[in-house]
C-alpha cells in the first residue's frame, strides 16, 4: 500500500476526499486544501511538535503537511541551509523539515514529513515553493539549494557556478 501523497494543493473542494486514520484535511475559504497527514505528530512531549502545536493554535493558521522521500530532504535544506532560508524568508511560512525525527506513523522508513503553518495563503505559497524545490534539479541541470534558483549573494548579485 502507497503512503498518502500531499502533492495535491490546492484541489477544487469535490476531490476532496474523507481522510483515513491519522489524517485530518481542512478547507479554506479559497479552496485550498490543507492536509495532516501525520495526525498529532510529533508529539508535544518533544520540542518541535510543542512548537508546530503552539503555532497551529494561533487564530488563523493551518497546517499542511508533505511527505517527501528521505534523500530529497536534504533538496529543501540545501547547503548549510541555504534552501531552508531562502523558503523561509520569501513565504513567511513556519516550515519544520522533520528528517531526524525518523518517519511518520505509517508511513515507510524512507518517507519523511516536512510540515507548513502559516495562514492559508502563506501556507499555499510555500507548499508551492517546497514542490519547486523538490522539482528543481531536473531543471537546474543538478544544482540545488538557493543557487538552483538563481539567488543573490549579500550585495544583490546573482550567484554564479563556475
Amino acid at each position: 500500500m502507497d503512503a498518502p501523497n500531499a502533492t495535491q494543493l490546492p484541489l477544487p473542494a469535490q476531490q476532496m476526499q474523507q481522510p483515513i486514520g491519522p489524517q485530518q484535511a481542512a478547507q479554506s475559504m479559497d479552496g485550498n486544501i490543507f492536509e495532516r497527514l501525520a495526525g498529532d505528530w510529533p508529539l508535544t512531549t518533544e520540542r518541535v511538535g510543542k512548537r508546530i502545536q503552539a503555532l497551529e493554535s494561533s487564530l488563523g493558521c493551518v497546517r499542511h503537511d508533505v511527505i517527501v522521500e528521505k534523500g530529497k530532504v536534504g533538496w529543501v535544506i540545501g547547503p548549510q541551509g541555504s534552501t531552508l532560508k531562502a523558503l523561509l524568508a520569501s513565504t513567511q511560512c513556519e516550515i519544520f523539515v522533520l528528517d531526524k525525527e525518523g518517519p511518520p506513523p505509517n508511513f515507510g522508513p524512507d518517507q519523511r514529513l516536512i510540515c507548513l503553518v502559516g495562514t492559508p495563503e502563506v501556507v499555499a505559497h510555500a507548499h508551492a515553493e517546497v514542490l519547486s524545490c523538490l522539482q528543481s534539479t531536473r531543471a537546474t541541470g543538478g544544482k540545488r539549494g538557493a543557487d538552483a534558483f538563481g539567488a543573490e549573494d549579500m550585495y544583490g548579485s546573482k550567484r554564479t557556478r563556475s
